[in-house]
């Protein structure tokens, strides 16, 4: 097969030998011995040939995700586009075991003091910037350089060094000797990264074929030591909102993926195929393709209902304050609620502001934001938090807060819907914990 730009590169699997460590942990370590690390073909001067069954799936979810931005698009729903956000941010961190309460992941972004530096619920929140950042930032450059994807990944691990990795990393086993998979040597992660930009840069395949191969493609590098699956997971969401396909929107896949990882680890195993073998490159490559498609078409199903629930809630709450004048506190804390659905009073105090009839800027007094917060709670569209201290009023929208919780849980139902079918074991370990207000009703 033949690259544009970089001559010949065919898929590999590689052997070497891993010295032995006096100091490791394990015999494997201690022994040393042989291992098999992979190189993977470049994607950049290749478009991907379909198969006629996969390319009319392809087209059958590029018009589900096409509707849905345009639904995006037409009816903007500040509370939708950051539910789904921090949905898919809270989802992305879950995969690789970091959990905590939606609340608190919440409360950590308006309040520094509120947990620890290297908390969940900091490192969340740092997943959620990331993925903000590649929708609102990175998306909109015409073209991409490996810092940019570099930077993305920075901005979830802040403390890790600048620039890819210089050592073997491995996933699974205490050696690369006894490892499911050996990414590529360090030396060859400079250009893997650069080729994978320039495919996205000038690839001619549809847009989730684009999110498809260089989702599969980074993980196969594996750039860093860390964060790869999160930095891999907001690269989705840069791609399908630069294609112009999802604008105003986030599509909810971490969740998907985080609930039927079998499915994933297979589909990115076929991936990684071997030329020896006589396995083909395209086939391969449908392989995860067909997967992705499954998954982001459930994850238009999800988002769709996720809007209408939200809708439904706007509709709710505005019926609730018909009464209230347009300038008042009330009024500027649902604009707030609605983009953070925690919030605490100082926040508010910073944040909320009017314009009076002479067009000049106004801030409200304390006393003011504190009757409203009082007011909305009175109408049940706010309620008290608790806190570790019980000093710091916090307040969140329930019913908003309760669609991050379910929402994660129906993607991990077969058919999308927790009634007609519960979790399975799997994704019960996977999904957050119902809160015990939702547990009769659902």
């Amino acid at each position: 097969m033949n690259f544009s730009g970089r001559g010949v590169c065919v898929a590999e699997y590689k052997r070497a030998f891993q010295q032995p460590d006096p100091r490791g942990h394990d015999r494997w370590s201690i022994q040393g011995g042989d291992y098999q690390w992979y190189l993977p073909d470049r994607l950049s001067g290749k478009q991907l040939r379909l198969t006629r069954p996969a390319a009319d799936r392809l087209a059958a979810v590029t018009e589900q995700v096409t509707q849905l931005g345009r639904r995006f698009q037409e009816r903007p729903l500040p509370a939708l586009y950051a539910t789904l956000l921090r949905s898919e941010s809270i989802a992305s961190s879950r995969i690789e075991g970091v959990r905590e309460d939606p609340s608190a992941v919440l409360l950590a972004a308006l309040d520094d003091d509120a947990q620890p530096e290297h908390s969940a619920a900091r490192m969340i929140n740092r997943n959620i910037d990331a993925v903000r950042q590649a929708v609102e930032a990175l998306a909109t450059r015409q073209r991409w350089s490996a810092t940019d994807i570099d930077e993305l990944h920075h901005t979830l691990l802040p403390a890790h060094p600048v620039g890819f990795r210089n050592r073997l990393v491995w996933i699974s086993g205490s050696s690369p000797v006894r490892a499911k998979y050996v990414a590529p040597h360090p030396e060859h992660v400079p250009d893997l990264v650069e080729d994978l930009v320039t495919y996205l840069d000038s690839s001619e395949d549809p847009p989730l074929v684009q999110a498809a191969l260089s989702h599969a493609q980074l993980e196969t590098i594996h750039p860093w030591t860390d964060g790869n699956g999160r930095a891999g997971r907001a690269l989705i969401q840069a791609v399908l909102a630069r294609s112009g396909l999802v604008s105003g929107g986030v599509l909810p896949v971490s969740v998907i993926f985080g609930h039927r990882d079998s499915g994933y680890v297979s589909a990115l195993n076929a991936f990684r195929y071997d030329p020896s073998r006589g396995e083909p490159a395209d086939a391969a490559r449908e392989a995860f393709v067909s997967f992705f498609l499954e998954a982001t078409s459930d994850a238009v199903v999800v988002a769709s209902d996720l809007m209408a629930e939200v809708e439904g809630i706007e509709a709710s709450w505005a019926e609730k304050t018909a009464d209230v004048r347009a300038h008042s506190a009330q009024h500027r804390l649902l604009e707030l609620l609605a983009d953070r659905p925690v919030l605490t009073i100082p926040y508010a105090l910073d944040q909320a502001e009017y314009t009076d009839s002479q067009g000049a800027r106004r801030t409200y007094s304390r006393a003011a934001i504190g009757k409203a917060f009082q007011a909305l709670a009175a109408k049940r569209i706010v309620e008290r938090m608790p806190t570790r201290d019980g000093r710091l009023l916090v307040y969140r929208a329930p019913e908003i807060m309760d669609l991050l919780v379910l929402t994660e849980r129906r993607l991990g139902s077969v058919d999308l819907d927790t009634v007609t079918s519960p979790l399975s074991k799997q994704s019960r370990r996977r999904a957050p914990d119902l809160p015990p207000h939702l547990r009769r009703s659902t």
